[in-house]
């Protein structure tokens, strides 16, 4: 019985050392602001499309918000060797198909200076209905390995991918 108690408590100390992410105020100041601030979907996604392969998403549509987009060339694209300026905001919306049912949005923020940046973006993943489902502070560890290879633009993926 003593064991089992013992085990019991031990488990509970290891999986609660493990939690690192917790929802803060930041979380909930993202998703006002994408919801409340004007955005341009992508050229190259300008309607709901497949997500590729490597995608961690099945159907997606990516927008800008206006400092984001005034990095992007006429093609929509930031140029090889650009960086965005500080304040842009990229979300990658995704959906359960193609008809358009919005399950969540992906958002990148870029904020080096906030102390849950990494890379320089804040890294979040919000529900449709505005609950946090991977929070700013986890600092993007769950997506930093392949937005920061070496091919890509400024940490995003998209502009080497479509």
């Amino acid at each position: 019985m003593k064991t089992t108690i013992y085990i019991s408590v031990l488990l509970l100390l290891i999986i609660s050392s493990c939690r690192k992410g917790e929802i803060t105020e930041t979380d909930n100041l993202l998703y006002n602001e994408i919801i409340n601030s004007e955005f341009t979907y992508s050229n190259f996604t300008p309607v709901i499309v497949k997500g590729l392969a490597n995608s961690p998403r099945g159907w997606e549509r990516l927008k800008f918000n206006n400092i984001a987009n005034g990095a992007l060339d006429e093609n929509g694209r930031l140029p090889a060797g650009s960086t965005f300026p500080d304040g842009s905001i990229i979300v990658k919306e995704a959906y359960s198909d193609s008809n358009g049912v919005l399950i969540e949005y992906a958002i990148m923020k870029k904020d080096p200076t906030n102390k849950y940046a990494k890379k320089d973006w804040l890294w979040a993943e919000i529900n449709a209905n505005g609950t946090i489902s991977y929070s700013v502070s986890y600092k993007g560890e769950s997506c930093i390995h392949c937005h920061t290879k070496p091919e890509n633009r400024d940490a995003t993926r998209t502009f080497n991918l479509r």
